[in-house]
């Protein structure tokens, strides 16, 4: 028996990343993912939208809005790991 799998795809580009390996497993098995499998995305912006394929929908999406205080810690986060990054994101944050 095969092992639960849950492949996690982070933003916009993590969703098109699932729609292709469920494309992958459609072209392959006939269906969208096997049972063992589950697909998730998590995505801030709740523009971002699913393409269901003529099988279903076989994507979780899980929207989490940043609030203000989620912001200052990723941006904190960015200052610890980059300084140079964090000052192009503020750079970002002033200019949108």
């Amino acid at each position: 028996m095969a092992n639960h799998t849950i492949y996690n795809g982070p933003g916009a580009t993590g969703l098109r990343v699932l729609e292709e390996l469920r494309h992958c497993y459609y072209g392959t098995f006939g269906s969208t993912k096997p049972d063992h499998v589950e697909l998730i995305f998590t995505e801030t912006d709740t523009a971002v939208e699913r393409h269901p394929t003529r099988a279903g929908n076989s994507i979780e999406s899980v929207y989490r809005p940043l609030d203000l205080l989620s912001k200052a810690v990723v941006l904190s986060r960015i200052n610890e790991i980059s300084p140079a990054l964090a000052e192009l994101a503020n750079c970002m944050e002033d200019h949108p």
